[in-house]
């Protein structure tokens, strides 16, 4: 999706993208629309999650790693320090990534996650490292605690170490190997869906590319 850039939300809606993308996909019988599951990192954990309640519908499970939930938590920490709010930087890209087209908190707890709790009907992963940014940790806590209170299915990891980017192998094995729990817990092992079973999960030396596209092949095939 191309958009100017100073339009608020032409980064916010990459989930209606990815919609999109998997309706012509079932449509065509490439997936099977019962045995799907999304997952992101950064701001695409936060997309990610966010269709536990956007386009639940659509997806079995959802999760996060380092997604911010509670925007409006987000959001006050660069309103403390911003003097203008209307040419902050800092606070024009958050509305530009996440969709809230004002700052007041009405506008912003309609497109932040924790506020929609209720509503989720996806299973939740949410995963942070234990030193990867206290407000990441923050906020995955509190919409565990959240979903929890609302009764839904969430599961909420802590990874040792501060890999927050992924740069290292250990770091990546461990997502990995988190992700694999998960989708084993949502989709179990089947002679159809994963004929060798757990092995197909297992995490060599390397981890690279062709690692991610086979855990992601899992996920929609």
């Amino acid at each position: 999706r191309f958009s100017p850039q100073d339009e608020p939300d032409w980064r916010a809606d990459m989930l209606g993208d990815a919609d999109i993308v998997v309706g012509k996909l079932v449509d065509q019988g490439l997936i099977d629309p019962k045995r799907m599951c999304a997952f992101g990192i950064a701001e695409g954990g936060f997309t990610a999650v966010s269709a536990g309640y956007r386009s639940a519908h659509q997806y079995r499970c959802v999760g996060g790693l380092r997604a911010y939930t509670d925007l409006p938590q987000t959001l006050s920490r660069y309103l403390r320090s911003s003097r203008d709010l209307h040419r902050d930087p800092t606070v024009l890209g958050l509305q530009r990534r996440y969709g809230f087209t004002s700052t007041d908190k009405d506008s912003v707890e309609a497109v932040s996650p924790e506020a929609h709790a209720a509503e989720f009907s996806a299973a939740t992963l949410l995963v942070y490292f234990k030193k990867g940014g206290e407000l990441r940790r923050k906020d995955a806590k509190r919409m565990a605690r959240e979903l929890e209170r609302n009764g839904k299915d969430v599961d909420l990891v802590e990874l040792g170490g501060d890999d927050r980017y992924l740069d290292r192998l250990d770091g990546r094995e461990k997502l990995l190997r988190t992700l694999a729990d998960f989708v084993h817990k949502h989709y179990p092992p089947s002679a159809t869906y994963f004929p060798h079973g757990t092995q197909l999960f297992r995490v060599g030396r390397r981890v690279d590319g062709e690692m991610s596209l086979l855990l992601l092949r899992l996920h929609l095939i």
